[in-house]
């Protein structure tokens, strides 16, 4: 990995929903095994139903690397509404555009995002899921101290039959 100087990290507003809708698409044609979305249903989604999602209401957020306009990463922790799940954050939508890859974005965005739910009142912990197999994801977030806690087998089945498994990962804000 080489690591350029750090890019700003920020909050995305309904105003980069654009953005994010075409990073999305592209991550989601490129590494169908890494999403759980589909790229075919998530194309015919509206810039709309993205910005509805950085409006992030309910105590979630997305933060993005931009530069000069262009999206180049992204990271989602959403908040359960459920009273009882109110103190988990879940980490979702993970995305480095080509040709960012392996320059540390990833990683900027996984401790900015650690850093706010940490700040977010009431968070205990963060979870995520990552295909298994996916080496560099998954060292990325052992190095941020998540730990794997469980494996859901043929959790990802792809449109030309092809299963993936999905780990479980958690991190506890509450300890050190």
């Amino acid at each position: 990995m080489t690591s350029t100087p750090p890019l700003p990290v920020e909050l995305l507003q309904p105003a980069h929903a654009a953005a994010y809708k075409r990073l999305r698409d592209l991550m989601l044609s490129r590494h169908p095994e890494a999403f759980t979305s589909d790229a075919q249903t998530e194309h015919h989604r509206t810039v709309d139903s993205y910005a509805e999602r950085l409006q992030a209401g309910d105590g979630g957020f997305t933060l993005g690397v931009l530069q000069a306009g262009e999206l180049l990463g992204a990271l989602t922790c959403e908040i359960s509404s459920r009273a009882k799940e109110r103190h988990l954050g879940h980490l979702v939508a993970m995305m480095v555009a080509p040709g960012h890859q392996g320059r540390g974005l990833g990683g900027q965005l996984l401790a900015a995002t650690v850093a706010r739910a940490r700040e977010t009142g009431g968070l205990l912990q963060l979870t995520l899921t990552v295909t298994k197999g996916n080496g560099p994801a998954v060292a990325l977030y052992e190095r941020a101290g998540f730990r794997t806690c469980g494996c859901l087998p043929r959790a990802l089945r792809l449109a030309d039959g092809r299963l993936f498994d999905k780990l479980q990962m958690v991190l506890p804000l509450d300890t050190d």
